[in-house]
């Protein structure tokens, strides 16, 4: 079967296909840190070795083959900034890979690329879950595993290379969403819908306990949110239905926003994506928190989850879901 690989962009990096090129920009971008994680360190890549790896990535798009393996870009001047590579299993699941060039790192990118490809994987290609393999000592990758959400499992002896010998590494997967919803990373063209969707779930809460509805100021209210943090879209039978931003830190998850088009208010939608942040909370022993407007009758759906009140402001009340209650 020939495929074709998409382009799939949030509207600062684009996953794409690498293309035969780019051998020399990965080249120069790559050192020993990129080296010594893939197992071939002090050995060093060469222009050939870079245009076969691209070369084998390329015909397994086109006979479809079990990797799928993307170019991260910026948008801006199609700059290549590092990779990501799926590989497919039997079993509906895939192990991933990922990676930033040197002078590229600490700024967020590989986050937003891997969260892309989750996307693709759950969205396109239909798969149940996605599993990383990383060193405990590479703190930059086990970052950019929980920003994007996945959980720590285990250990697992596991090489990170072709040619290098097993070593103790980190197991984290991330599973699709039940109830038949998926959370796929929101791009640029995402932003129409999400804000028709704040409006529709928002104004009856706004009117009933500000008792004004001023369309451009929700506006500028929705413009801030979405423009300071990552959002995710959730899909239910392939129809888009609300989105989600969540914060996963060191000492808690915080779900930013949760918000439902009322068409699909009141079906379990809600109540299934708070129930794997809860999840994804307990297997770290760590507390979630979230806030409400007080006239929200949402408030009720996360009491009868198992959320405290733990405090109130002049407009919110202040929930924690802790594991040790």
């Amino acid at each position: 079967m020939l495929l074709n690989a998409p382009v799939i962009s949030d509207g600062t990096v684009i996953l794409d296909l690498f293309q035969l090129e780019d051998a020399v920009s990965h080249l120069a971008g790559e050192d020993d840190e990129l080296e010594r994680r893939f197992g071939w360190f002090p050995r060093r890549s060469t222009l050939v070795g870079v245009r076969e790896s691209i070369a084998r990535w390329r015909q397994d798009w086109a006979i479809g083959g079990p990797r799928r393996a993307f170019a991260l870009r910026l948008v801006h001047g199609g700059e290549l900034v590092g990779g990501c590579e799926l590989r497919m299993r039997e079993d509906a699941s895939a192990g991933m890979s990922y990676w930033t060039l040197a002078a590229h790192r600490r700024r967020g990118l590989a986050t937003r690329g891997v969260r892309l490809a989750i996307g693709y994987a759950f969205g396109t290609l239909g798969l149940t879950e996605i599993e990383l393999e990383i060193e405990p000592d590479n703190l930059a990758s086990r970052g950019v595993a929980r920003r994007a959400g996945f959980t720590e499992v285990g250990t697992t002896q596991a090489s990170p290379g072709a040619n290098a010998e097993p070593r103790t590494m980190l197991r984290y997967l991330l599973r699709a969403g039940p109830s038949g919803f998926v959370r796929l990373p929101a791009t640029a063209a995402d932003r129409d819908f999400a804000r028709r969707v704040h409006h529709l779930a928002y104004r009856d809460v706004v009117e009933r306990q500000y008792g004004a509805w001023v369309e451009a100021q929700q506006d500028g209210f929705f413009e801030s949110s979405w423009d300071s943090a990552p959002h995710d879209i959730i899909v239910v039978d392939g129809e888009p239905c609300g989105y989600v931003s969540i914060e996963d830190h060191i000492t808690d998850v915080h779900v930013r926003e949760l918000v439902l088009a009322p068409d699909y208010q009141g079906r379990g939608i809600g109540s299934a994506v708070l129930r794997t942040m809860i999840e994804r909370a307990r297997a770290r022993g760590v507390p979630v928190h979230l806030g409400t407007h007080l006239a929200n009758r949402a408030a009720n759906l996360y009491r009868r989850l198992g959320f405290r009140q733990i405090g109130t402001t002049e407009t919110h009340f202040i929930f924690e879901w802790s594991p040790a209650d």
